[in-house]
């Protein structure tokens, strides 16, 4: 079976193609259950999912908060004329709720069930807008910001087809569901490409094109580039079945001064097919805002940023730079737009990877990063007069950018930002808050710290704020920037607080200036130039790989990781005072010319020392005592996220049939996931085809546990869980029970690289290994977790064991929770 398998995703001659869906299939009927409470960051209902995905049973009662009694059953509702299905629940009385309770109760989700019959087996593509899906008991992603491009391979069976849709979100529900021929056996998802504007003359241009396999067997395609004035580029790729990738491909464009509008033709061809079909990007003067692309360093995707030039640009000298970030649903290129050019500043709109993307945290805090890196390379930028500014989900990304990385920026100014998750949408009703013990709790709130704002505000003792928002916001409430405003008075730091009056979330100045493009902020930002060695430093963090340095003073270890650690510096003409919290090592990055003599003297935590001034020092903590060390080597350190933040692979198990449909379709999955949410490109591979070439390279996201994988059983030697006669083995402790489980190791055999393994006792429980998704913000994963079904009920009620494993990947008590 292990060669057959290893066949099936590799040999594409071996298997024949379906036939497509004849025509679209629009359900008329569809039955609902709902709605359901689901706190922000779970999205738990309590149902048994397995027990609807194939049937709905009018006559069985079921419970919900919502309606009066508490009581509801399955629904009749019929589409609208343009294709909607919408539920208003009119008997709900949401206005009081949302008065006792705030909007964050209303948080709910509906199921909605319908079926198909289909004369014969054949291909189908599915448009879920505002949905995810089940078909025929498969859960699929669908696309529930309802951005109208996200389309899923799948194949319909002949007969009766299941299909349960889960929609979620605040009250009335409403969704569009269609199933669409797959007329080709690949296709270019045009409203997807992410494509550069241009400009007259020679170009370089960079072009994601995401290419769907909608056949349920592998592909091997070209995809070549023409055109007038275009450099043909031809490139081949590997296509997975029923899967998206988004390539990038770069050719040389030269542009006539005359043209506007820039037509690039394109050729697929692969074995049977050939498409030909064309785009038009946009030519723009230089005081137009511009659309740049590059390469990210995650996962080599195309990704772009919204840039506009200084007005009179030149190359020959340097220029300001505002970063502004955008807030949800907000395209960066309409960011910049909102924005007049300036005389003195580059005004630069990162994407956070899609519009909601990731709130400016974990991926798209690394977005932002790095087209700052990317504007510093490729323009004279004065690296003393850089800005961060956004608005509402953007005007969090600065306070959680703009405290982490303090000595990055001369200035920052947040507009209607929220704190944290907790305070915007607070997680009071949580399953997870009701069920789950208070260490479980503690564990979560540790990895969940990074993302808080608040307790990093000591950070901007050398960072100028100016802080605007609408006194009549009603989408995020000003009483956040006036918290903000209240703690900064407290510190002392130098803060300018604008309540604009009578205005609302985004708001335009009476002069018709949008709010982001307030002359206020304008001239603050030009009164300002960053110190790159302020003589008092306060910098807090709880993870080094997030953020680990303030001006000359950086963390390299923590005693405790996921805790706040503290380190406060001050230079007093050849003395440097240096206060520790948590701290194990630390590195002083001092100018050349710091002392005259040539000699410093350090006290750190009351303890003094004279030592020779070097640019660079290195101390570490033994008892109560720093000691000077000739270098650090940076560790590997979870907690589960961290194997997404650089390249990483997607591999399923083939070593049994059954298991191995499961965790291609998990890794599939996590697929669509990447390339929806994060506008991301990742490889699938078979266990088999891993090689310590990509041991080497990437981080492996592995699912399916010994039992399911070849790759995890291989490992299995150096790693922390092992599965034996249905039960686990975690390091010296047996665990009993249907169990899944989740964690983040490095790889024994590239101890440079991660694993993250999802896997589980039985079958069952292996479809659950992936219940804790890693991609979204504010997720809270620590470095392992291990679990029952009860988490579809409890959330992290149901969790038996999690925690973080120590500097030796062992365990320290305190720093876990196990139920045994």
């Amino acid at each position: 079976m292990r060669n057959k398998l290893v066949s099936l995703y590799l040999l594409p001659i071996l298997l024949y193609s379906l036939p497509s869906l004849k025509d679209t299939i629009i359900p008329d009927t569809w039955y609902y259950l709902g709605p359901f409470p689901v706190a922000p960051r779970e999205g738990i209902t309590g149902i048994t999912e397995e027990e609807i995905k194939y049937f709905c049973d009018t006559t069985k009662i079921y419970r919900s908060i919502f309606p009066d009694s508490g009581i509801i059953r399955w629904q009749k509702v019929e589409k609208d004329s343009l294709n909607w299905v919408k539920v208003d629940y009119e008997d709900i009385l949401w206005d009081t709720l949302i008065d006792f309770y705030g909007f964050a109760l209303i948080q709910s989700l509906t199921y909605f069930y319908t079926e198909v019959f289909i004369p014969e087996e054949c291909r189908a593509l599915v448009m879920a807008e505002r949905a995810s899906f089940f078909l025929n008991g498969i859960s699929y992603p669908g696309d529930p910001y309802g951005h109208n491009f996200v389309r899923i391979p799948v194949v319909l069976k002949k007969g009766k087809n299941s299909i349960l849709l889960k929609v979620s979100g605040f009250p009335p529900h409403r969704f569009q569901f269609a199933l669409l021929p797959a007329k080709e056996p690949v296709l270019i998802i045009k409203d997807d490409i992410t494509a550069p504007t241009l400009v007259p003359g020679e170009n370089r241009v960079l072009i994601g094109f995401p290419i769907l396999n909608t056949e349920e067997r592998s592909l091997w395609v070209r995809l070549r580039v023409a055109g007038k004035g275009v450099e043909e580029k031809e490139i081949s790729l590997f296509l997975y079945p029923q899967m998206v990738k988004k390539v990038p491909i770069e050719f040389k464009a030269d542009v006539s001064p005359a043209e506007s509008l820039f037509p690039v033709y394109w050729h697929l061809t692969g074995e049977g097919f050939s498409s030909l079909d064309s785009l038009t990007l946009l030519v723009k003067k230089a005081e137009d805002v511009q659309k740049i692309t590059f390469i990210s360093r995650i996962d080599s995707s195309v990704q772009y940023f919204a840039l506009r030039f200084p007005k009179n640009y030149q190359k020959d000298r340097e220029y300001s730079l505002i970063v502004s970030l955008h807030g949800a649903g907000v395209e960066a290129v309409n960011q910049a737009e909102s924005y007049l050019p300036k005389d003195w500043a580059f005004i630069a709109c990162p994407t956070n990877r899609r519009p909601f993307g990731f709130d400016w945290q974990d991926w798209g805090r690394i977005d932002a990063l790095e087209v700052i890196e990317y504007l510093k390379r490729k323009y004279p930028i004065d690296t003393n007069r850089i800005y961060l500014t956004g608005h509402s989900m953007g005007g969090h990304g600065v306070w959680h950018i703009g405290l982490l990385y303090p000595s990055l920026f001369a200035a920052i100014a947040p507009g209607a930002g929220w704190p944290s998750h907790q305070l915007y949408v607070p997680w009071t009703f949580q399953r997870s808050e009701v069920f789950a013990s208070s260490q479980v709790l503690a564990i979560r709130n540790r990895v969940l710290k990074i993302d808080q704002t608040l307790p990093f505000l000591e950070n901007a003792l050398n960072l100028p704020i100016f802080i605007f928002h609408g006194s009549r916001d009603d989408n995020v409430p000003p009483l956040f920037a006036r918290m903000f405003a209240s703690y900064l008075a407290d510190l002392g730091y130098r803060y300018f607080y604008k309540e604009v009056p009578q205005k609302r979330h985004w708001y335009y100045l009476d002069e018709g200036t949008v709010c982001v493009d307030d002359p206020e902020i304008m001239e603050f930002f030009q009164k300002e130039k960053r110190d790159p060695f302020p003589k008092r430093i306060i910098f807090q963090t709880s993870d080094l790989d997030i953020a680990s340095q303030a001006y000359w003073l950086k963390i390299t270890e923590l005693e405790k990781d996921q805790e706040v650690g503290r380190i406060e510096g001050e230079v007093r003409g050849e003395t440097i005072e240096i206060k520790s919290k948590n701290v194990r090592g630390l590195k002083l990055e001092l100018p050349k010319d710091f002392t005259s003599s040539g000699f410093l003297t350090l006290l750190i935590n009351g303890k003094r020392q004279r030592i020779k001034s070097k640019p660079s020092l290195i101390l570490y903590r033994r008892g109560e005592q720093f000691y000077l060390a000739d270098t650090f080597k940076p560790e590997l350190r979870g907690p589960m996220r961290k194997a997404y933040f650089s390249p990483f692979l997607l591999v399923y198990g083939t070593k049994s049939d059954s298991l191995s449909v499961i965790t291609y379709q998990q890794a599939k999955r996590e697929a669509f996931l990447w390339w929806r949410i994060g506008n991301g490109r990742c490889d699938l591979l078979p266990d088999t085809l891993v090689g310590e070439e990509e041991m080497k390279r990437y981080n492996l996201i592995i699912f399916g546990g010994p039992s399911a994988n070849y790759l995890s059983e291989r490992l299995a030697g150096g790693l922390p869980i092992k599965e034996d006669k249905g039960e686990l083995l975690f390091f010296n402790k047996r665990l009993s029970g249907e169990l899944a489980y989740r964690y983040i190791y490095p790889n024994p055999r590239g101890k440079e690289k991660f694993v993250l393994i999802a896997g589980g006792t039985n079958q069952k429980v292996l479809k659950l290994s992936t219940f804790f998704s890693t991609l979204y913000s504010s997720a809270g994963l620590p470095d392992f977790i291990i679990f029952s079904p009860e988490v579809e009920k409890k959330g992290w009620g149901g969790i038996r064991a999690c925690g973080f494993f120590n500097r030796n990947w062992g365990l320290t008590p305190g720093d876990y929770f196990l139920q045994e």
